[in-house]
């Protein structure tokens, strides 16, 4: 599956490799996609696989998902409900953990804040808020091996 990519085609890789045990209670597999989508699709792709667009729970997750998947992706979380109040799209938790890039998110710009409701991780291990209608790679997560 990963020798000849084909841009064209849907390619969502199982990355057994890279499960790794995140925190002492919680093993999850992450579903990667190379292929690009709105927050609308991808959150679909991911139901299609069980699963949903990951959740950083700490600094250890969040770096290893930049260190690992090498693109920007699009995460689960957003403020759609509230500005400037994320929450995680799956759990419907508040997110405690964040890793904002500098001048980031984009409240400070009231104009661009109110377009900018969903949550990117960027290469470096940093956080953007983004129009979700970006089309942005995406990273899927689901519980394994409980």
């Amino acid at each position: 599956m990963v020798g000849n990519w084909d841009p064209e085609e849907e390619q969502i890789l199982l990355l057994d490799q890279l499960l790794k045990k995140l925190s002492e209670n919680t093993n999850v597999l992450f579903l990667y996609a190379i292929r690009y989508g709105r927050v609308t699709q991808t959150l679909l792709e991911c139901e299609k696989r069980c699963s949903h667009l990951v959740e950083i729970g700490d600094k250890e997750e969040s770096d290893f998902l930049a260190s690992t998947f090498l693109l920007n992706t699009w995460t689960g979380g957003n403020d759609h409900d509230i500005e400037d109040q994320y929450r995680w799209s799956y759990s419907n938790v508040t997110i405690t953990f964040t890793a904002w890039n500098t001048g980031e998110p984009s409240v400070g710009y009231p104009a661009q804040a109110e377009e900018k409701d969903c949550i990117d991780l960027l290469r470096n291990g940093k956080w953007n808020d983004r129009p979700c209608s970006y089309l942005n790679s995406f990273i899927c997560e689901m519980p394994y091996g409980l």
